[in-house]
């Protein structure tokens, strides 16, 4: 999977980041590949689901397979969960969990022990 880098001024591509799926012991098509997370985090830079493996994975901004965060069991991940109810602010990667509450709930995860 490759994640393409694009300069905010000028929307022009300036790079590319291949991720190691094979270290994260992964394929392409377990994972939502609608959005990754720029986490600030030193070595631990992206964030993307698993949605196949109920799990959040964690590159550093090389693209090396660093880690993951295994979210709950009982956690239903739905289309709408990974096309458009992902996000992620202030360390905490957030997961839409259409079928609780009257309009849906957001999920906040903390994904990395290095977050401040």
């Amino acid at each position: 999977m490759t994640v393409i880098v694009i300069d905010a001024n000028d929307g022009n591509k300036v790079g590319e980041i291949n991720l190691d799926l094979k270290s994260a012991g992964v394929a392409f098509d377990d994972l939502s590949d609608n959005f990754i997370a720029a986490t600030s985090i030193d070595g631990e830079e992206l964030a993307i689901l698993d949605v196949d493996h109920k799990a959040v994975l964690i590159f550093n901004a090389k693209g090396k397979y660093v880690g993951k965060s295994t979210l709950p069991t009982d956690i239903k991940l739905r289309a709408h969960n990974h096309y458009n109810g992902l996000g992620y602010t202030n360390n905490l990667f957030f997961i839409y969990n259409e079928s609780e509450g009257e309009f849906g709930t957001y999920y906040g995860f903390k994904v990395s022990s290095n977050s401040k």
